[in-house]
């Protein structure tokens, strides 16, 4: 399996040149800020559909070559991996980021010391288990929530006692641009609380709604972006091959004999193996089904779709990412306010989920350097015990 982590390398670069103390303290400032988006902005799906957009970024990811070596290439996610260790302020357990982007780049961090520690006690003691300290990837995407929203004010109490106001945006029940306070279903708007339209988030993801996420992006994708037409699948090839100047089929969809029709529904990300040596995911040949000359798959990031969760038809906490059966719809159709397009940036996901190795030694209860890194009692493992969005990320 190819492992991908986020490029981080750039932080240990700036942080080893903070010579001047004041600039200290403006990252400081700076790193508080992106941490504090960890909990503020990630949004919280329900079971009711939502229509949201997609925004592209230029995460950085490395791959580790076949040859050993190390190569940067960009995602549409990023990526963090991820444990969690005992807490009193989760159940779950608080997250401890890896910084040494999976054991890719360099010395393994404190995190990654810890797992490796309690791998080989482990194995020592004869076991097979998989050590709770296994960092796992974690994913983000940013994303804006295409709906109306009120600003509801709520009272907190700072540190020194004092008492502050502070407003939430709450999801509004009317979808019209000017609403009737006297005739309308809304509660919020009945009392004539601020109404504004948008909000920027993102949406972390495990394993599984990563998984779900790429679905839905080829549901969308299922649709022609010059004409409309429906997007078929002609030939799956090598992409190592056809840069070589080769034709190599792996498959053919309409010849594919013997082939069960869940195989061929998942051939497209399903990694191969080519006569050539490579293995990897196939290189799609398409055709629409206009013959509009000029095929192409409808992009997610070009359209609102509406997302909700779905239970796992197993109960338990356990959920999914799904598309709810309202229509897509063009980004260009909504005609969305200027003021909430200059919103939809991605996230700073590097200054957001990274961490010191004061803060992982936090974390973790072990001083860096010193003998066994094995803290005393293992941290929660969330295996079977909760979903995706339960993850305190």
């Amino acid at each position: 399996m190819v492992d991908i982590v986020d490029n981080v390398a750039d932080f240990d670069e700036a942080e080893a040149s903070l010579v001047d103390l004041g600039m200290q303290g403006e990252v400081s400032r700076t790193a508080r800020a992106a941490k504090a988006e960890v909990w503020r902005d990630r949004m919280k799906l329900s079971e009711n559909a939502e229509y949201v957009v997609f925004i592209p970024g230029a995460f950085d990811v490395l791959l580790r070559a076949p040859n050993g070596t190390v190569v940067t290439k960009k995602s549409k996610f990023h990526v963090s991996y991820v444990a969690k260790v005992p807490s009193q302020r989760n159940r779950y357990g608080d997250p401890c980021y890896c910084t040494c982007h999976n054991g890719l780049t360099k010395d393994p961090c404190l995190l990654h010391q810890v797992w490796m520690d309690d791998q080989a006690r482990l194995r020592a003691a004869g076991s097979k288990e998989a050590s709770v300290y296994t960092p796992k990837p974690q994913y983000a995407i940013t994303i804006g929530r295409v709906s109306y929203f009120h600003k509801v004010p709520r009272e907190y109490t700072r540190r020194d006692g004092s008492k502050g106001t502070a407003f939430d945006l709450e999801r509004c029940r009317e979808v019209d641009p000017i609403v009737d306070r006297e005739n309308c279903d809304c509660p919020n708007c009945a009392q004539g609380l601020e109404r504004v339209f948008g909000d920027r988030k993102y949406i972390q993801m495990g394993e599984g709604y990563r998984g779900s996420f790429v679905d839905i992006e080829r549901q969308v994708g299922s649709v022609c972006a010059t004409c409309g037409g429906e997007i078929r699948t002609k030939l799956f090839i090598c992409p190592k091959c056809k840069k070589e100047g080769r034709m190599t089929v792996l498959m053919d969809p309409m010849r594919a004999v013997g082939m069960s029709e869940q195989d061929r529904e998942s051939f497209w990300k399903t990694p191969r193996r080519c006569s050539c040596g490579y293995f990897g995911k196939p290189l799609e040949v398409i055709k629409c089904r206009n013959q509009c000359g000029a095929p192409k798959r409808r992009s997610i990031y070009d359209v609102a779709v509406p997302i909700r969760k779905q239970p796992s038809a197993g109960g338990g906490n356990f959920s999914t990412l799904v598309l709810a059966p309202s229509p897509v719809i063009a980004i260009a159709e909504l005609n969305l306010p200027e003021e909430f397009k200059k919103t939809l940036v991605p996230h700073d996901f590097n200054a957001m989920f990274t961490m010191t190795v004061q803060e992982q030694s936090d974390l973790l209860g072990v001083q860096p350097g010193r003998g066994p890194s094995i803290p005393t009692g293992g941290p929660v493992d969330d295996e079977g015990g909760t979903s995706d969005e339960d993850i305190p990320f």
